[in-house]
Protein backbone atom coordinates (compact mmCIF):
# COMPACT_ATOMS: atom_id res chain seq x y z
CA UNK A 1 0.00 0.00 0.00
CA UNK A 2 1.29 3.45 -0.92
CA UNK A 3 1.64 5.99 1.89
CA UNK A 4 0.57 9.39 0.58
CA UNK A 5 0.94 12.60 2.61
CA UNK A 6 -1.54 15.38 1.88
CA UNK A 7 -1.14 18.75 3.56
CA UNK A 8 -2.82 22.12 3.60
CA UNK A 9 -3.07 25.26 5.68
CA UNK A 10 -6.46 24.21 7.02
CA UNK A 11 -9.64 22.22 6.45
CA UNK A 12 -9.72 22.63 2.67
CA UNK A 13 -7.35 19.74 2.21
CA UNK A 14 -9.78 17.45 4.06
CA UNK A 15 -12.13 17.90 1.10
CA UNK A 16 -9.25 16.99 -1.21
CA UNK A 17 -8.66 13.77 0.73
CA UNK A 18 -12.38 12.95 0.64
CA UNK A 19 -12.40 13.47 -3.13
CA UNK A 20 -9.47 11.12 -3.78
CA UNK A 21 -10.03 8.32 -1.23
CA UNK A 22 -11.86 6.18 -3.77
CA UNK A 23 -8.33 5.61 -5.04
CA UNK A 24 -7.39 3.20 -2.29
CA UNK A 25 -4.16 4.09 -0.54
CA UNK A 26 -2.95 5.03 2.93
CA UNK A 27 -3.47 8.79 3.34
CA UNK A 28 -1.98 11.00 6.04
CA UNK A 29 -3.46 14.49 6.08
CA UNK A 30 -2.00 17.43 8.01
CA UNK A 31 -4.01 20.64 8.29
CA UNK A 32 -2.37 23.57 10.05
CA UNK A 33 -5.56 24.86 11.67
CA UNK A 34 -3.57 26.68 14.34
CA UNK A 35 -2.00 29.06 11.81
CA UNK A 36 -4.64 29.24 9.06
CA UNK A 37 -5.06 31.24 6.88
CA UNK A 38 -1.73 31.27 5.04
CA UNK A 39 -2.99 33.57 2.29
CA UNK A 40 -1.96 36.79 4.05
CA UNK A 41 1.42 35.52 5.26
CA UNK A 42 4.87 36.28 3.88
CA UNK A 43 6.71 33.76 1.71
CA UNK A 44 9.40 33.04 4.35
CA UNK A 45 6.73 32.21 6.91
CA UNK A 46 4.97 29.84 4.52
CA UNK A 47 8.24 28.07 3.70
CA UNK A 48 8.99 27.67 7.43
CA UNK A 49 5.54 26.22 8.17
CA UNK A 50 5.68 23.91 5.14
CA UNK A 51 9.06 22.60 6.23
CA UNK A 52 7.69 21.85 9.70
CA UNK A 53 4.80 19.90 8.19
CA UNK A 54 7.02 17.86 5.87
CA UNK A 55 9.48 17.13 8.69
CA UNK A 56 6.60 15.87 10.83
CA UNK A 57 5.20 13.66 8.07
CA UNK A 58 8.64 12.17 7.45
CA UNK A 59 7.90 9.90 10.40
CA UNK A 60 5.19 8.01 8.51
CA UNK A 61 7.33 6.37 5.80
CA UNK A 62 5.78 8.56 3.10
CA UNK A 63 6.11 7.58 -0.55
CA UNK A 64 5.17 11.00 -1.93
CA UNK A 65 3.47 14.27 -0.97
CA UNK A 66 0.42 16.07 -2.32
CA UNK A 67 0.59 19.79 -1.61
CA UNK A 68 -3.15 20.52 -1.43
CA UNK A 69 -2.74 24.24 -0.80
CA UNK A 70 -2.45 26.73 -3.65
CA UNK A 71 -0.77 29.26 -1.37
CA UNK A 72 1.93 26.79 -0.32
CA UNK A 73 2.43 25.70 -3.93
CA UNK A 74 3.08 29.22 -5.24
CA UNK A 75 5.24 30.12 -2.23
CA UNK A 76 7.16 27.06 -1.05
CA UNK A 77 7.03 24.10 -3.42
CA UNK A 78 10.25 25.07 -5.21
CA UNK A 79 12.00 25.13 -1.83
CA UNK A 80 10.53 21.75 -0.87
CA UNK A 81 11.54 20.13 -4.15
CA UNK A 82 15.08 21.49 -3.87
CA UNK A 83 15.58 20.46 -0.23
CA UNK A 84 13.79 17.11 0.10
CA UNK A 85 14.27 13.86 -1.78
CA UNK A 86 10.55 13.34 -2.35
CA UNK A 87 8.07 13.79 -5.13
CA UNK A 88 5.74 16.73 -4.44
CA UNK A 89 2.50 16.81 -6.41
CA UNK A 90 1.25 20.39 -6.74
CA UNK A 91 -2.46 21.25 -6.68
CA UNK A 92 -1.80 24.35 -8.82
CA UNK A 93 -0.29 22.13 -11.51
CA UNK A 94 -3.50 20.09 -11.34
CA UNK A 95 -5.35 23.37 -11.80
CA UNK A 96 -3.37 24.16 -14.94
CA UNK A 97 -4.02 20.72 -16.38
CA UNK A 98 -7.73 21.12 -15.61
CA UNK A 99 -7.83 24.42 -17.50
CA UNK A 100 -6.28 22.74 -20.55
CA UNK A 101 -9.38 20.54 -20.77
CA UNK A 102 -11.67 23.56 -21.15
CA UNK A 103 -12.41 26.23 -23.73
CA UNK A 104 -12.89 29.93 -23.09
CA UNK A 105 -11.76 32.43 -20.50
CA UNK A 106 -11.15 31.54 -16.85
CA UNK A 107 -11.82 33.29 -13.56
CA UNK A 108 -9.60 32.13 -10.70
CA UNK A 109 -10.85 32.56 -7.14
CA UNK A 110 -7.86 32.42 -4.79
CA UNK A 111 -6.21 33.64 -1.62
CA UNK A 112 -4.33 36.94 -1.68
CA UNK A 113 -0.95 35.16 -1.76
CA UNK A 114 -1.90 33.07 -4.80
CA UNK A 115 -3.40 36.15 -6.44
CA UNK A 116 -0.20 38.16 -5.85
CA UNK A 117 1.90 35.40 -7.45
CA UNK A 118 -0.13 35.63 -10.70
CA UNK A 119 0.61 31.93 -11.15
CA UNK A 120 -2.36 31.17 -13.34
CA UNK A 121 -2.16 34.31 -15.45
CA UNK A 122 1.55 33.71 -16.02
CA UNK A 123 1.04 30.10 -17.05
CA UNK A 124 -2.16 30.25 -19.13
CA UNK A 125 -1.34 32.08 -22.37
CA UNK A 126 -4.08 31.02 -24.78
CA UNK A 127 -7.02 32.88 -23.20
CA UNK A 128 -7.95 35.58 -20.71
CA UNK A 129 -7.44 34.78 -17.04
CA UNK A 130 -9.26 36.92 -14.49
CA UNK A 131 -7.61 36.55 -11.10
CA UNK A 132 -9.85 37.32 -8.11
CA UNK A 133 -8.38 37.73 -4.64
CA UNK A 134 -10.94 36.25 -2.24
CA UNK A 135 -9.52 36.62 1.30
CA UNK A 136 -12.85 36.70 3.11
CA UNK A 137 -13.86 33.11 2.40
CA UNK A 138 -11.34 30.97 4.29
CA UNK A 139 -12.10 32.31 7.81
CA UNK A 140 -15.83 31.73 7.28
CA UNK A 141 -15.23 28.18 6.05
CA UNK A 142 -12.86 27.38 8.94
CA UNK A 143 -15.55 28.69 11.32
CA UNK A 144 -17.97 26.05 10.10
CA UNK A 145 -19.92 28.16 7.57
CA UNK A 146 -21.95 29.73 10.35
CA UNK A 147 -21.96 33.26 8.90
CA UNK A 148 -23.90 32.63 5.71
CA UNK A 149 -24.80 36.30 5.29
CA UNK A 150 -21.17 37.39 5.17
CA UNK A 151 -20.31 34.45 2.91
CA UNK A 152 -22.91 35.47 0.33
CA UNK A 153 -21.92 39.14 0.65
CA UNK A 154 -18.28 38.27 -0.16
CA UNK A 155 -19.26 35.98 -3.02
CA UNK A 156 -21.43 38.65 -4.64
CA UNK A 157 -18.43 40.98 -4.52
CA UNK A 158 -15.86 38.45 -5.75
CA UNK A 159 -18.09 37.09 -8.53
CA UNK A 160 -19.12 40.49 -9.84
CA UNK A 161 -16.68 40.40 -12.78
CA UNK A 162 -17.68 36.81 -13.61
CA UNK A 163 -21.33 37.79 -13.75
CA UNK A 164 -20.62 40.93 -15.78
CA UNK A 165 -18.48 39.11 -18.37
CA UNK A 166 -20.23 35.71 -18.17
CA UNK A 167 -16.83 34.04 -17.80
CA UNK A 168 -17.40 30.40 -18.82
CA UNK A 169 -14.92 28.76 -16.44
CA UNK A 170 -14.36 29.42 -12.74
CA UNK A 171 -11.38 27.68 -11.15
CA UNK A 172 -11.42 27.12 -7.40
CA UNK A 173 -7.89 28.28 -6.67
CA UNK A 174 -7.98 27.38 -2.98
CA UNK A 175 -8.76 23.94 -1.56
CA UNK A 176 -11.22 25.51 0.88
CA UNK A 177 -13.43 26.75 -1.95
CA UNK A 178 -14.98 23.42 -3.04
CA UNK A 179 -16.65 23.48 0.38
CA UNK A 180 -18.69 26.49 -0.79
CA UNK A 181 -19.20 25.39 -4.39
CA UNK A 182 -22.99 25.38 -4.01
CA UNK A 183 -22.90 28.92 -2.64
CA UNK A 184 -20.71 30.02 -5.55
CA UNK A 185 -23.20 28.59 -8.04
CA UNK A 186 -26.10 30.29 -6.25
CA UNK A 187 -24.33 33.66 -6.57
CA UNK A 188 -23.76 33.35 -10.31
CA UNK A 189 -26.31 34.79 -12.74
CA UNK A 190 -25.46 32.15 -15.37
CA UNK A 191 -24.27 28.56 -15.69
CA UNK A 192 -20.49 28.35 -15.38
CA UNK A 193 -18.12 25.40 -15.49
CA UNK A 194 -16.75 25.15 -11.94
CA UNK A 195 -13.25 23.63 -11.95
CA UNK A 196 -12.01 21.78 -8.86
CA UNK A 197 -8.31 20.84 -9.39
CA UNK A 198 -8.71 17.87 -7.04
CA UNK A 199 -10.87 16.20 -9.70
CA UNK A 200 -7.83 16.09 -12.01
CA UNK A 201 -5.73 14.89 -9.08
CA UNK A 202 -8.14 12.02 -8.49
CA UNK A 203 -7.99 10.96 -12.14
CA UNK A 204 -4.22 10.58 -11.90
CA UNK A 205 -3.76 8.70 -8.62
CA UNK A 206 -3.58 4.90 -8.88
CA UNK A 207 -5.09 2.60 -6.26
CA UNK A 208 -2.48 0.41 -4.62
CA UNK A 209 -4.62 -1.61 -2.22
CA UNK A 210 -8.00 -3.28 -1.79
CA UNK A 211 -8.69 -1.05 1.21
CA UNK A 212 -8.44 2.65 1.97
CA UNK A 213 -7.06 4.16 5.14
CA UNK A 214 -6.80 7.79 6.16
CA UNK A 215 -5.60 9.65 9.21
CA UNK A 216 -6.63 13.27 9.86
CA UNK A 217 -3.94 15.20 11.75
CA UNK A 218 -4.70 18.79 12.73
CA UNK A 219 -2.61 21.32 14.65
CA UNK A 220 -5.69 22.61 16.46
CA UNK A 221 -9.33 21.68 16.93
CA UNK A 222 -11.63 24.68 17.03
CA UNK A 223 -15.28 24.81 18.10
CA UNK A 224 -16.69 23.71 14.74
CA UNK A 225 -13.76 21.69 13.39
CA UNK A 226 -15.23 18.28 14.20
CA UNK A 227 -18.57 19.25 12.66
CA UNK A 228 -16.88 20.38 9.45
CA UNK A 229 -14.74 17.25 9.15
CA UNK A 230 -17.76 15.02 9.78
CA UNK A 231 -19.73 17.03 7.22
CA UNK A 232 -17.00 16.63 4.59
CA UNK A 233 -16.74 12.86 5.07
CA UNK A 234 -20.47 12.39 5.61
CA UNK A 235 -19.91 10.41 8.81
CA UNK A 236 -18.22 10.70 12.22
CA UNK A 237 -14.48 10.91 11.58
CA UNK A 238 -11.66 10.72 14.07
CA UNK A 239 -9.37 13.75 14.33
CA UNK A 240 -5.89 13.58 15.82
CA UNK A 241 -4.43 16.77 17.29
CA UNK A 242 -0.70 17.17 16.69
CA UNK A 243 2.12 19.55 17.58
CA UNK A 244 4.52 20.29 14.74
CA UNK A 245 7.27 21.70 17.00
Amino acid sequence: MTNIAVFDSGLGGVATVKNIIDKRNNYYFVGDIKRVPYGDRQKDEIIKYSKEIVDYLNGFDIDYFIVACNTICVSAIDYLRENYDYKFVSIVDCGLESIKKTDGDVAVLSTKRTYDSHFYKNNVKDRNVYEISSPGLVPIIEDGLRDRDSLNKYLKEYLKIANEKQIPNILLGCTHFPLVKDFIMENLDYNANIIDPSDYLKENIPSTSDIERHKILLTDIMENTQKMVDRIFGKPTKINKIDLK
